[in-house]
């Protein structure tokens, strides 16, 4: 029950009544509304669609994103930008990182006078790491057959029920 472009504020706020009515906790409902709120401010008007369509367009965004999870061929962009970065490739994704290899003499604009790519990558997320970005550096860690090693660390790893204990106490704080 994520409030999306398909449910309507009024169907979401039937929704939350009847869990309130029945104990429920609705932080991490009230947390997720204000987070809609603040990202439709900050979307251009441009983006608005008729309920009609955006119902249709849920459900394929939905489903879309399901596959996406599934079908591992698809680089997230954690592993995007690790690529680039490895294979020294230039991309916008990766054109402000600095690179911090101490065997590589360095020029006075930061960048590497090396252009050998990396065999091997420490990424480390701060904040919320989670399973799927680390399955993903695997796998293609995996699809370059074994010349590049890539260790992957987290602040922290939550898995999902986690991740909604901390949608209830963000919601909770408001």
């Amino acid at each position: 029950m994520i409030p999306g472009p398909g449910m309507p504020d009024a169907e979401l706020d039937q929704h939350t009544e009847a869990l309130t009515a029945v104990g429920a906790d609705i932080s991490a409902v009230k947390y997720l509304k204000q987070w809609k709120a603040f990202s439709e401010m900050a979307a251009p008007a441009s983006r608005a669609v008729s309920s009609t369509a955006a119902s249709s367009f849920s459900l394929k965004s939905m489903i879309k994103g399901v596959r996406d999870l599934v079908i591992t061929d698809k680089n997230l962009p954690v592993t995007r930008i690790v690529e680039s970065l490895m294979d020294m490739t230039s991309s916008k994704e990766v054109d402000d990182y600095r690179y911090l290899d101490p065997k590589v003499l360095r020029q006075a604009d930061g960048a590497p006078k090396s252009r050998a790519p990396f065999r091997e990558a420490v990424v480390f997320v701060a904040g919320g790491g989670n399973y799927i970005e680390y399955q993903n550096l695997q796998e293609f860690c995996k699809r370059s057959n074994g010349s590049k090693n890539v260790s992957y660390g987290t602040s922290q790893l939550v898995n999902a029920n986690q991740f909604i204990e901390q949608l209830v106490r963000l919601g909770g704080s408001s």
